[in-house]
C-alpha cells in the first residue's frame, strides 16, 4: 500500500544510520562507469523528446492494436 511505501522511503532516506562513519563514505564515480551512464542518459533524453509526440499524443495511431480484445467484448 501507499502507506508502507511511504514509511519505506522515509525509513531509507531519512532515518539516522547505524553504520559507521567510514562505511557511509562511498567514493566517487570511476570514468569508466561514468561516461557510458552518461551516454545512455543523454540518448535517453533524446529519444523521450523524439517520441513524445507519438507516446504522449491522443491522436496518433502509435499504439495501434496493441491491446486486443475478443470481438465478444464489444458489442455494437
Amino acid at each position: 500500500t501507499s502507506a508502507h511505501s511511504f514509511r519505506f522511503l522515509i525509513a531509507v532516506f531519512y532515518a539516522p544510520t547505524n553504520a559507521r562513519k567510514s562505511e557511509v563514505k562511498t567514493p566517487g564515480v570511476p570514468l569508466t562507469m561514468a561516461v557510458p551512464l552518461c551516454i545512455l542518459a543523454f540518448g535517453r533524453i533524446f529519444r523521450g523528446y523524439l517520441l513524445s509526440d507519438a507516446l504522449i499524443e491522443w491522436g496518433t495511431d502509435f499504439w495501434g492494436n496493441s491491446i486486443v480484445a475478443s470481438p465478444a467484448t464489444h458489442k455494437q
